[in-house]
């Protein structure tokens, strides 16, 4: 079991992450701002963290230096539009696992899954 920590805020991309993790059957915790993100996360310490990196109002590339000073094995995953290559590369500097939005949907029960046969 994975437990997943998800920075989103659009309910489509909430739907979606969440059918998913159900299926896998790991917990899930959403939230919609970074101060109540951290929270969580010092919380749960989740296996895996997902952040919309096109999230309003938020630290972006601080993100994961943030989430790794409360829980240093958990692997932070971001996602984005295809046409975002700045961003991309920044997020991957700043310590993101980057995806597309459509390769991170295609691969998300992969990932978990994948993360779920590591953890035992």
């Amino acid at each position: 079991m994975v437990r997943i920590a998800a920075l989103v805020g659009d309910i489509f991309f909430i739907a979606k992450i969440g059918e998913m993790a159900k299926q896998c059957n790991s917990p899930i915790e959403f939230a919609a701002e970074e101060k109540a993100f951290l929270e969580k996360i010092r919380l749960s310490k989740p296996d895996f963290v997902v952040v919309d990196l096109n999230a309003k109002d938020i630290g972006i590339l601080q993100l994961p230096s943030k989430i790794k000073s409360i829980s240093p094995r958990t692997e932070v995953t971001g996602f984005l539009a295809h046409v975002q290559t700045d961003l991309k590369q920044q997020a991957e500097e700043a310590g993101y696992k980057v995806y597309t939005r459509s390769k991170f949907f295609e691969e998300l029960s992969n990932i978990l899954k994948n993360l779920s046969a590591s953890s035992r």
